[in-house]
């Protein structure tokens, strides 16, 4: 039996009826992720909200494939059948801002849209583009997005859980839960079984229920797949067959390529449908559950999923349908075919975008690399290089490398060799491994010597310049970028010469006097490699300017540097270098003072990425604020950043984790002790002209005793401190965005006022431990009365939320939007989305409505509208 319709849901559906009413008649559409795990009952809502929506509203629905690699665009595929615009964009190349458009423009007077997209966490990355641009479009229009998926699913890097933090913070979640016990108990009752036994055995989790339910007199099986299998076995050979077929054929299974597979099966598909296991829409059949479908699946013998599989890959042959034909081809065991479709499904998906299915289909081809000719399986092993290098899987990236350069090697082609071993250093220095990348570029250069000049040469001379410049050996430097120009203009090399003005335009903008002119050169870099599509090279000179703005404290430089960065990133799927602009983005938040926001983007970087580069700052924002604020383990982070910095032996990984270090040793009162250290690295960044870590580094020197620099040393705001000049200094770092620099500034005052001040300015921002520091200062100096602990506002409720934070919450139980409530406190959208994520981290809720509810119980909010 089936539990009543919706049983356990009205909540969710409430919540998506008054989401369809607000962009119905207000113009104001909305993105919704529904996620709960597998089996949850997530579609059974979706298709009761839609039945309720069509009288008025336009459904346009389409599911995420669950192959390995999934056919790019797979959902707008489906519902292109329904909608001939969308077709139509999907024709014409399916570009994503065209598809987003087709789709929206679906939207008529009088009727809105909805859009479904099931199992999301199966989607391509051509798919996951087309969401992003839907949810920037969508709120100005009568639409609904909903998004399904498996929360189960998620793991730490799965590119929908990284879509879902990029997405707006109007963006709606709603999570499906289990059955309660209590209601398994109702369900279970008429059917005579056992309902505390029934919940123990399924946790609550509906298709378990509901499969159990659908045998009764039957034991509760143990599993499941037991489930499935009974409910299965009381069909007849030709109806087991068919589910045979449709689990062979994910994720839907056309009724043409189900009677080419099982010729008798359009007489008897009716059958498997009324039994409950498989429903039928439009011209294909599939399994009213995953569950049941992976359930027949595992239940077939070798021999018959082999057979399946060659007849489906035959029977598909002239479908075009590359991601499916290739993974047919592997489940049938056919080398010989998944050769043939496997690099061009890599292929077809690397052009739109979608890289880890790019290289899904690429590893399935090295599969069978004995069956390849050296130099196919060489480009191949490249090309899979190449697509780990953008998804951010930097072993898989080197390793594949590697082997490519020696296939090279072997085959007695030195240019191939080369150009292969130049492309591995670019993935090798991105990883912190220099030494290594230093190798690949000399062993280049070595087989280019004796060889006719042409691009390659051109590109080991950029390399050298580029691997160079971190030596502080200048002369080297300008000898390689120089020989490289002259290559690149001979030769018509952008990709060269975009390269060599990153790295003169890195050496400029370190000096004063030709800072200016390194702008220029890294703002033409970046048209340069955006207009060739060079995206190591675009995130490499964002890289460079986002470092330089906040050498020179630019945060407006940085902030719209790293917005570009980020949308450049996200437009194309740039995994590697979007962990590299997070990782910026979470710096910024930290001087800024939006400690909560920085923690959150400094963990997704670090929860989403292993390679060296993108893990060091946000490992130094989280150890910085975690110090700042008296958490514990500040000092995990920070040793593992020193242990990424040393073997890659570069300055500008090394010189930040060293300031960190710095900081958190005057907090913890330790400073003195790394003088030592500090005078190291001091020489270093001054013969490197890092002026940043230099001007930090002479301060923090400075700080554990040090007399001072020399008076020529360019420091910046830190010179008014050496100088004794604090409430100056103070107020240009303030005036500048600098907050806690500004009240740490403030404290080294001999004015009692102007250190009480710094003392409610760092307890404001909650940065306890140096407020600690403070007020043992001010004690030192005789003045009583000074607070301890958390500031007596946030002390005063019992949700330790701040004024600020308190005006906000009741905003939200009133049901206000981040918009409007910027408008009512006059701040900015983004400060009330960082002060909501601080509620719901200290209230320990997860929802907006949770926080409403909790703010209600805690007595911070009545609940009524104002």
């Amino acid at each position: 039996m089936d539990p009543p319709e919706l049983f356990e849901r009205s909540e969710q559906l409430e919540i998506l009826r008054a989401l369809l009413k607000e962009a119905t008649t207000g113009s104001h559409g909305h993105v919704v992720a529904i996620g709960g795990e597998a089996g949850a009952g997530k579609t059974t809502l979706v298709r009761h909200f839609c039945a309720e929506a069509q009288p008025n509203a336009l459904v346009l629905a389409g599911a995420c494939s669950p192959l390995h690699a999934a056919r790019p665009l797979g959902p707008f595929l489906e519902l292109a059948d329904e909608s001939p615009v969308v077709a139509a964009a999907v024709a014409a190349g399916g570009r994503a801002d065209e598809v987003a458009s087709a789709l929206l423009g679906e939207v008529r007077p009088g009727r809105s849209l909805v859009v479904v997209l099931e199992d999301m966490h199966w989607a391509d990355e051509a798919t996951l583009d087309v969401v992003r641009l839907l949810a920037r479009r969508v709120e100005s229009r009568p639409a609904v997005v909903i998004a399904t998926y498996r929360d189960d699913e998620l793991n730490r890097a799965h590119p929908f859980r990284i879509l879902l933090g990029d997405l707006p913070a109007s963006l709606a979640r709603i999570r499906v839960p289990l059955f309660s016990a209590a209601g398994v108990a109702e369900l279970a009752a008429p059917a005579g079984i056992d309902g505390g036994e029934l919940y123990r055995r399924t946790g609550g989790n509906p298709f378990f229920v509901t499969e159990v339910l659908s045998a009764p007199g039957e034991a509760i099986p143990e599993t499941v797949r037991d489930a499935v299998l009974a409910r299965a076995s009381r069909l007849d050979p030709e109806e087991h067959a068919i589910l045979e077929v449709v689990a062979a054929t994910p994720p839907h299974t056309e009724l043409a390529l189900l009677e080419a597979l099982a010729p008798s099966a359009l007489a008897r598909v009716d059958a498997c449908v009324g039994a409950g296991i498989l429903v039928s829409e439009r011209d294909t059949v599939s399994f009213r559950h995953e569950l049941a479908r992976i359930a027949i699946d595992d239940s077939l013998s070798p021999g018959r999923r082999v057979e399946l599989h060659r007849a489906a890959l035959k029977a598909l042959a002239a479908s075009g349908d590359l991601a499916r034909l290739s993974y047919h081809a592997e489940a049938a065991s056919d080398a010989d075919a998944v050769l043939e479709y496997a690099p061009r499904a890599a292929r077809e998906a690397a052009a739109l975008g979608a890289h880890r299915e790019a290289e899904v289909h690429y590893a399935r081809a090295l599969r069978h690399a004995s069956r390849m000719e050296p130099d196919v399986r060489a480009e191949i092993l490249e090309a899979h290089s190449h697509e780990c290098y953008i998804t951010d899987r930097g072993a898989e990236a080197i390793e594949s490398g590697r082997d490519a350069a020696a296939i090279f090697r072997e085959l007695r082609d030195p240019l191939r060799e080369a150009a292969s071993l130049l492309k591995l250093s670019r993935i090798q220095r991105m990883t912190g491994k220099i030494a290594e990348a230093s190798e690949s570029v000399g062993r280049a250069l070595a087989l280019l010597g004796g060889l006719p000049e042409g691009p390659e040469l051109a590109k080991a001379y950029a390399a050298t310049a580029q691997i160079t410049m971190g030596s502080a050996d200048t002369e080297q430097m300008h000898a390689a970028a120089t020989r490289a120009l002259e290559l690149a203009g001979e030769l018509g090399e952008s990709e060269v010469l975009a390269d060599v003005l990153i790295t003169l335009g890195t050496i400029e903008i370190e000096v004063p006097a030709t800072r200016e002119a390194g702008r220029e050169k890294l703002a033409r870099a970046i048209r340069l490699a955006k207009d060739e599509r060079l995206d190591p090279l675009v995130g490499r000179a964002y890289n460079t300017l986002s470092y330089e703005g906040f050498a020179t404290l630019d945060l407006e430089l940085v902030e719209a540097c790293v917005a570009d960065y980020i949308a450049y990133c996200t437009d194309y799927a740039l995994e590697l270098w979007l962990h590299c602009a997070l990782g910026f983005r979470a710096e910024l938040e930290l001087v800024r003072g939006d400690w909560d926001a920085a923690v959150e983007t400094a963990t997704r970087v670090l929860r989403s990425t292993d390679t060296t580069i993108p893990r060091m700052g946000p490992l130094a924002v989280l150890a910085l604020i975690r110090a700042r604020r008296g958490d514990p383990d500040a000092h995990g982070p920070l040793d593992e950043a020193l242990a990424l910095a040393r073997p890659a032996a570069e300055p500008q990984v090394i010189l930040p984790v060293i300031q960190a270090r710095a900081e958190v040793a005057w907090l913890e009162g330790r400073l003195p002790a790394m003088a030592e250290e500090l005078d190291a690295n001091i020489e270093l960044a001054r013969r490197l002209n890092d002026h940043w870590a230099f001007r930090e580094l002479v301060y923090w020197r400075w700080k554990a005793g040090d007399a001072g620099p020399s008076p020529d040393a360019d420091l910046a705001l830190r010179r008014l401190q050496l100088e004794g000049a604090s409430e100056q200094a103070a107020e240009g770092w303030a005036a500048l965005g600098y907050p806690y620099e500004a009240a740490v500034a403030r404290s080294e005052s001999d004015d009692d006022s102007s250190i009480s001040r710094a003392h409610d300015e760092l307890r404001a921002l909650g940065a306890q431990a140096a407020a600690a520091i403070v007020a043992r200062r001010l004690r030192e100096r005789g003045v009583r009365g000074v607070r301890r602990g958390p500031r007596a506002s946030t002390a005063e409720n019992p949700g330790q939320l701040t004024r600020r934070e308190v005006d906000v919450v009741k905003l939200v139980v009133q049901g206000l939007r981040d918009a409007e409530i910027a408008a009512r406190l006059h701040l900015s959208e983004k400060t009330v989305g960082h002060h909501v994520s601080s509620i719901l981290r200290k209230l320990d809720v997860r929802s907006r409505g949770q926080a409403a509810a909790e703010a209600i119980r805690l007595g911070l909010a009545d609940g009524a509208a104002s």
